[in-house]
């Protein structure tokens, strides 16, 4: 991949791939639905990265919006943040948290 994908575009490779398309769905099941649990959003986003080959986690951590595609964002910070859509984090905040927590630390 290189680089210069959107979000879209990266999220439709992992669909097509068999191993990240097994790993995305329990995300988009918990992360996607209605009445969307953050807690078990954010233990599925956790297994999903860790369970992927890391150049395909990194392929999707890494992916870009324009800010004018609502509808990219939204896929970015289901992917990323673990809040259901209602809040997103950016990586710097997420790493703050990470530290802070002895679990994730």
């Amino acid at each position: 991949y290189d680089g210069s994908e959107s979000c879209v575009d990266r999220i439709g490779h992992c669909v097509s791939e068999s191993v990240c398309n097994r790993h995305l769905i329990p995300v988009l099941e918990a992360c996607m639905a209605d009445h969307c649990d953050s807690e078990r959003c954010r233990r599925e986003i956790q297994q999903f990265y860790g369970g992927m080959p890391q150049q395909s986690a990194e392929m999707l951590v890494m992916c870009k919006c324009d800010s004018s595609d609502q509808s990219c964002l939204l896929m970015k910070s289901s992917l990323q943040s673990g809040a259901c859509g209602v809040e997103t984090r950016i990586c710097q905040e997420r790493l703050t948290q990470c530290v802070q927590d002895s679990n994730c630390r």
